[in-house]
């Protein structure tokens, strides 16, 4: 699913799913199955799990996904943060908000996630995928100077030819990018995709951008062109 949808898009089209599939039968037999005994009932609530969730469209996600009366497990590399913004999301009315830390690009990191998800809910309903980096520096100036280019009736590809001209990448950063946005989210989706198949209608969302297309220039829409967007990108970092 591109970046270019909005947080309201993509939590639109999971509640509707789950709308329209509350009363769906219970999974088929030949799914793997959690031994009886082994964890708490899974919860009757819809759970939802967010990566890279502290910030961003991964925050916006959690919030629709929680005022939509689900459960959420907001998960981020860094654990402050990560807290404080679960925190942000109770205060805002929203208790069914809790944090784990997550660190995409180590198994043993997702592991760790699986298990607590498994012991505390039993199952998963929502997995987005939102975590990953841009894996390039890109040197694009201040607020006034991303909003001046927008503003300055350049037409898309000039404006992809300006972003061209100011963004750099070295073989660390490329590498990195790989392992993160590739094998960190692999990693995540194996750990957890016997929680999702517990659930009666287990939904994966992975969030990508137009950014990582060959045809970025034909494809670049003002809807990416905000500073936000810029905001994000200019440093390799991930939630």
């Amino acid at each position: 699913m591109s970046a270019c949808l909005s947080a309201d898009a993509i939590v639109s089209s999971l509640i509707g799913h789950i709308h329209s599939t509350t009363n769906s039968p219970a999974p088929a037999p030949d799914q793997p199955k959690i031994m009886e005994g082994s964890i708490p009932k899974p919860s009757e609530k819809r759970v939802a799990l967010v990566t890279g969730g502290n910030r961003g469209m991964g925050f916006e996600i959690c919030w629709q996904l929680a005022s939509s009366g689900l459960a959420v497990v907001l998960t981020a590399r860094d654990e402050r943060k990560g807290a404080e913004a679960a925190a942000r999301l109770r205060g805002l009315g929203l208790p069914d908000v809790v944090f784990h830390q997550l660190d995409i690009a180590e198994p043993a990191s997702a592991a760790r996630l699986a298990d607590f998800v498994r012991n505390k809910f039993g199952k998963l309903d929502v997995l987005v995928n939102n975590a990953g980096i841009m894996g390039v520096t890109m040197e694009v100036g201040d607020e006034a100077a991303v909003k001046e280019i927008v503003r300055s009736g350049k037409d898309q590809n000039e404006i992809a030819e300006w972003l061209k001209q100011r963004t750099t990448q070295n073989t660390q950063q490329g590498e990195e990018c790989l392992k993160i946005n590739y094998h960190g989210t692999k990693n995540v989706t194996e750990a957890l995709l016997p929680l999702v198949r517990s659930s009666a209608d287990g939904r994966i969302v992975n969030v990508t951008s137009a950014f990582g297309l060959l045809r970025v220039r034909a494809l670049m829409s003002p809807a990416l062109l905000d500073w936000s967007s810029f905001s994000a990108v200019r440093s390799s970092g991930r939630s």
